[in-house]
């Protein structure tokens, strides 16, 4: 039985968001009014102020039209998905944004429960150590490139530079990735990228109450119950530095994060979240980042990166459920 599933959303994108009447202008410079639909082979919908849909075909409108009609399926993209693909053991799809792919995990037994995750995208133009500037994704640079065993979406940063996330397409219960820093404009500084999934905080402090909030704390809650709270929380890593084994406890005091080579989030009741970097040092290693604090239950980022030897591209990376 084949269980890929493929929807390309590319070609017919509908707006998700709240749409606003526009001004549009036809060739022969007659103007009407409507809010955008949709993008597709036949041209732009609009939706009319008498509730009708009529869909103009973009030779029909003028230069400044045309680009609007653009404009606003970029902005769809960031919004929708412009790819998915599901097989029997996950469905990833990919988003034209920052937020740029959301994976589903279905467990054996209860597919409709899925354990979901969602990777962000990440760069900057770094000029020098202590000066870079953080980039944004402003859509699709090109037309999807879907292949036969992968599916490949080039972003367009605001700088210029595009950013290319390739995601096989396969039967296989681990979803692996890579990303490659693809073009940079002449003159421009390098630009450096990473793909993180963000581990949600377990708790937070709030210092006006000065107590702790969380799932698994109550008010009554002190920093010395800690220890206990989150017995059986921990993460498993093997070291970018020597190959050693290491099981970091949720309640273990830590001044920094840490590189390696792959890493299990365990979480009691749940499954293990695991991530392999590339067998290759060199295309690749995972680095852990804590958000604020120094334990792992106030949150923390797990990134996909670049290694030393090769500036622009990382990957495969190998995310599965244990």
């Amino acid at each position: 039985m084949n269980y890929i599933c493929c929807v390309l959303c590319f070609l017919l994108m509908q707006v998700a968001v709240a749409a606003e009447v526009q001004v549009w202008k036809s060739t022969n410079g007659h103007e009407f009014e409507g809010e955008f639909l949709e993008l597709g082979p036949q041209g732009v919908s609009l939706l009319g102020g008498d509730g009708k849909t009529v869909t103009v075909p973009m030779a029909a409108l003028d230069a400044a039209s045309q680009a609007q009609a653009e404009q606003a399926y970029q902005e769809a993209l960031k919004y929708q998905p412009v790819f998915t693909h599901k097989n029997r053991h996950l469905r990833f799809s990919l988003y034209a944004n920052a937020s740029c792919l959301v994976v589903d995990y279905f467990v054996p037994g209860n597919p409709e429960s899925p354990f979901s995750y969602t990777l962000d995208l990440n760069a900057a133009e770094v000029e020098s150590p202590k000066k870079r500037t953080t980039l944004k994704v402003t859509g699709l640079a090109g037309e999807l490139e879907v292949k036969r065993s992968e599916v490949v979406m080039n972003l367009l940063m605001d700088n210029g530079a595009v950013i290319s996330l390739a995601v096989d397409v396969n039967n296989r219960a681990d979803l692996q990735l890579s990303h490659t820093v693809s073009s940079v404009p002449e003159g421009r500084a390098p630009v450096y990228a990473n793909v993180s999934l963000n581990i949600d905080p377990l708790i937070t402090y709030d210092k006006k109450k000065m107590i702790y909030v969380g799932e698994k704390v109550t008010p009554e809650t002190v920093y010395a119950d800690m220890l206990s709270i989150f017995d059986g929380y921990e993460i498993k890593y093997e070291s970018f530095y020597g190959n050693e084994s290491v099981r970091m406890p949720y309640g273990e005091g830590l001044t920094k994060g840490f590189l390696a080579l792959s890493c299990e989030v365990i979480l009691p009741g749940k499954p293990t979240l695991s991530i392999d970097a590339p067998e290759d040092r060199q295309n690749g290693l995972i680095q852990l980042d804590f958000y604020g604090g120094k334990l792992l239950p106030q949150g923390y980022r797990l990134q996909m990166r670049r290694s030393q030897q090769d500036q622009n591209h990382a990957g495969p990376f190998s995310i599965r459920l244990k």
